[in-house]
């Protein structure tokens, strides 16, 4: 009975991880759109794109915890696992999800480097134009009469 309950929970965390993969590779998708659409600056796909990723971040991190929730509620499933070789696979799963999540920390730390480039770049534009704007104030003659109404007194 006991074995039979820990089996199962094997189970289940072999298809967890394996969902939790899928959701990862679709972020490493996702992640690959995004850096498409800062270099050529379609926000409307980035944001789309942008609210795909929060939905699949939350996704992983349900699963995540139910995982974790499994090991720490049967600490002798990774005991049993071992034993019973499921351990190989899991350790399959686990080692494409880390190298996955390394290709996403390059991923992301690109976008991020790429968007910090352009941030910079619309700064120096936006004080260009201030600098624009004072020139042409000072060039350009200026009034030196009080407007007069003719509801107003004068």
């Amino acid at each position: 009975m006991k074995s039979e309950l820990i089996s199962k929970l094997s189970f289940d965390v072999q298809n967890l991880l394996t969902e939790e993969l899928k959701c990862y590779r679709r972020l490493i998708e996702l992640s690959e759109q995004q850096q498409y659409f800062i270099r050529y600056e379609d926000i409307d796909a980035l944001m789309n794109v942008l609210h795909q990723k929060e939905d699949l971040i939350s996704k992983i991190s349900q699963l995540e915890s139910v995982i974790q929730h499994i090991f720490r509620r049967f600490p002798k499933l990774i005991e049993w696992d071992s034993q019973n070789g499921m351990s190989e696979s899991v350790k399959r799963l686990i080692d494409e999800i880390t190298a996955i999540l390394e290709r996403l920390t390059t991923l992301e730390k690109d976008s991020e480097n790429r968007l910090v480039a352009k941030y910079n770049e619309m700064k120096k534009e936006l004080g260009n134009l201030r600098w624009s704007k004072a020139i042409i104030k000072t060039y350009t003659p200026q009034r030196t009469y009080r407007p007069r109404f003719i509801d107003k007194n004068t």
